[in-house]
């Protein structure tokens, strides 16, 4: 049975390579092509086959024989947004309105919800997924519900392409991340000692049982000489064999903590942490643990010298999730612009929307370009919202850049993207266009906006 299984893949596996090596290979020529952060070609072509970029040929290059070339005039290709954190759902877009961006999301209560998978959540039939392919985003790391000292594992999701109907069809990574929130509070400080300590105690009980298992103890006595040997008499007949017992089943195999595997590394750990007083009582529980997580942090505005001191902490503190604001600090003329602090300290820094909503996510780039007239590099605000998040959520080589092999998931812009006046055009998600915006006859269409 297991042959035949092999044998199967196998055979799946050579009919898929076969299927994309037919798939049609189309061009996508521009006036700019950024493949990455601080990458761009003027004058480039796009080549996609089937779902996958194929490459990138530079102006004045041959095209390939038997191609489809589309010829997008004078517009800018980059590769599709990427957001960390996001919760954004069919009520929420009912009735949430200008919510809050999920970092600035006040957490409700001390709970546990750490079991909870967010893939198990995920409705394809809720129209969200289809019109989230107008904003230029390609994946997103989902969590079903943020609230809570442990939110749950959260997935990563891209907006449909076509009439998907399993959850499997739109969730490309689970678990993806496991949130943790932390607000100021007796209760939020007990609850965060407890499960934090326990789950590092058990990380440290496991190390040690491994390591008595790999070593004998020591001062154990040398065994004994064998005794020389003696003659045996001729065995006497076996009697005859009884029947083996039936095998009892197998034991049901004890699901792994979430906290313990985050803990470990083995899935991103992502601790949101809105104020500085909050990060303080957060700190001086995490000191005090024996096994102390690498994890990204989640914050809104926090002051310079905070962030200055956080500087120390960079190999246990992966990089930082932000909203793109730039706020005047207390009620003075001063603008603060965490980014930009985070950033010359050298944390990767990624950015989520404003508002969690879809009107949110449309108007990033609106909000990326302020931070640029705020001193942040073009090459840091676009990685923001593409390789720094991808690698965040375990998407390195498959979001956020144009490379060959890559999902082939990219925004075409009339203009500079992060000029701030710039319009989306068209919307790609894994070769599929899925929206369309004519300047000349002011038409739209596409699966994103039916």
């Amino acid at each position: 049975m297991r042959r035949v299984r092999l044998t199967s893949l196998a055979l799946a596996l050579v009919v898929s390579r076969a299927a994309a090596e037919d798939a049609p290979l189309r061009a996508y020529r521009a006036a700019r092509i950024v493949t990455a952060p601080g990458a761009s070609a003027a004058g480039a072509t796009l080549l996609v086959r089937g779902r996958l970029v194929e490459g990138v040929l530079g102006p004045g290059e041959k095209l390939p024989d038997g191609v489809v070339a589309v010829d997008l005039e004078d517009a800018v290709i980059i590769p599709a947004l990427v957001n960390p954190l996001t919760s954004i759902s069919e009520r929420g877009v009912r009735d949430r309105g200008g919510a809050s961006g999920v970092p600035s999301l006040p957490a409700r209560e001390p709970r546990d919800s750490r079991g909870a998978a967010s893939k198990s959540a995920v409705k394809p039939a809720d129209s969200v997924w289809r019109r989230l392919g107008r904003t230029g985003y390609g994946a997103l790391g989902w969590i079903a519900d943020a609230g809570g000292f442990l939110a749950g594992q959260g997935v990563v999701v891209r907006p449909r392409i076509g009439k998907e109907k399993e959850a499997s069809a739109l969730v490309v990574k689970e678990p993806a991340f496991l949130l943790l929130s932390y607000e100021l509070g007796k209760r939020w400080r007990e609850v965060a000692e407890g499960e934090l300590k326990k789950a590092a105690d058990a990380i440290v009980k496991e190390s040690e049982a491994k390591k008595a298992a790999a070593s004998p103890p020591a001062g154990s006595p040398a065994p004994a000489p064998s005794p020389a040997p003696t003659p045996t008499p001729a065995p006497s007949p076996p009697p005859a064999p009884s029947p083996p017992p039936p095998p009892s089943p197998p034991a049901p195999a004890k699901p792994v903590d979430p906290l313990v595997r985050a803990m470990k590394g083995e899935i991103p750990l992502f601790i949101r942490v809105r104020t500085p007083a909050a990060l303080d009582h957060f700190f001086r529980v995490y000191d005090a643990l024996a096994v102390k997580p690498a994890f990204v942090l989640i914050t809104t505005g926090l002051p310079q010298e905070i962030i200055e001191k956080l500087s120390r902490r960079r190999d246990r503190l992966a990089g930082v999730i932000l909203e793109p604001r730039i706020d005047p600090v207390g009620e003075t003329s001063v603008l603060s612009n965490p980014a930009r602090s985070f950033l010359e300290n050298g944390f990767p820094v990624a950015f989520a929307p404003l508002a969690d909503t879809l009107t949110g996510h449309e108007r990033m780039l609106l909000y990326l370009a302020e931070l640029i007239k705020g001193g942040v590099s073009e090459s840091d605000v676009l990685a923001g919202v593409t390789t720094v998040p991808a690698r965040f959520l375990g998407l390195e080589g498959k979001a956020g850049t144009l490379s060959k092999g890559v999902p082939a998931s990219f925004g075409v812009y009339q203009g500079d993207p992060l000029s701030g006046t710039a319009r989306l055009l068209k919307a790609f998600i894994e070769g599929a266009e899925v929206y369309s915006d004519d300047p000349r006859t002011l038409k739209v269409s596409g699966e994103a906006v039916r």
